[in-house]
């Protein structure tokens, strides 16, 4: 008995030791996907882990691109405006609306899986991420710049799982049939799935760029086409 008493405490102990994966619901990183070792708070205070997809929406490698798509609208499109955008046009929105706009803290809204691009495309857990979970990338991983050929973008490497990296190339955005690069530095644009609460025309998303190494999240208009990098729990 004192044997196995003895056993039972050594596994809490290093269960323990591991820190916050004691809490994780341990599920299996899906095919496809690359464990940054990020491991979420929902708001109840349950967690669990976030796989991020190795390639874009729309893309067949790392270093590609993928399809540009406009915050809630699942297929690529020619132009790019409000005048062709899925929820209306700025200042009336159809969808996705927060009535009081002078309480940007109030309760978080994100897209439904029947107007997120990722889920559409991959089906499964697979979807969008949320503001918070591109801000856990942005703090919980290193990002070195990095060339892929004729490819800008960015090496984003696992503090936790230091042999784990994902790509995330710089591929600009569209506006109405333009596609911007903004000259000779680039921006990457990657939508979030979440909603700008103070102001229902924005959405969430992060940009970088080459030139200065900076990385941050913003908003910007919805019937703009962004990038889209898949997240899994």
């Amino acid at each position: 008995m004192k044997k196995l008493l003895f056993a039972f405490v050594s596994a809490l102990i290093g269960i323990s030791a591991a820190g916050q994966s004691i809490y994780t619901t341990y599920t299996e990183c899906p095919e496809g996907a690359v464990d940054m070792g990020i491991v979420i708070t929902r708001e109840d205070g349950s967690y669990y882990n976030l796989y991020w997809g190795s390639c874009n929406i729309g893309a067949e490698s790392p270093e590609q691109c993928g399809g540009f798509y406009a915050w809630g609208e699942i297929e690529e499109k020619e132009t790019y405006t409000w005048e062709n955008y899925a929820f209306g046009q700025a200042p009336e929105m159809k969808k996705y609306v927060v009535a009081d706009v002078n309480n940007p803290w109030g309760p978080a809204i994100r897209l439904s899986l029947e107007d997120d691009v990722a889920h559409a495309k991959l089906g499964g857990k697979w979807r969008m991420p949320t503001q918070g979970e591109w801000l856990a990338l942005l703090e919980q991983c290193d990002w070195v710049y990095e060339k892929i050929g004729d490819v800008d973008g960015y090496r984003i490497t696992s503090r936790v799982n230091p042999e784990n990296s994902i790509y995330l190339p710089i591929g600009g955005s569209k506006y109405n049939d333009i596609l911007y690069k903004y000259g000779d530095e680039p921006y990457a644009s990657y939508w979030s799935s979440s909603l700008c609460l103070n102001e229902n025309n924005f959405a969430w998303y992060i940009t970088f760029n080459k030139r200065i190494l900076s990385k941050y999240q913003g908003a910007a208009y919805r019937f703009f086409g962004f990038n889209v990098r898949p997240v899994s729990e």
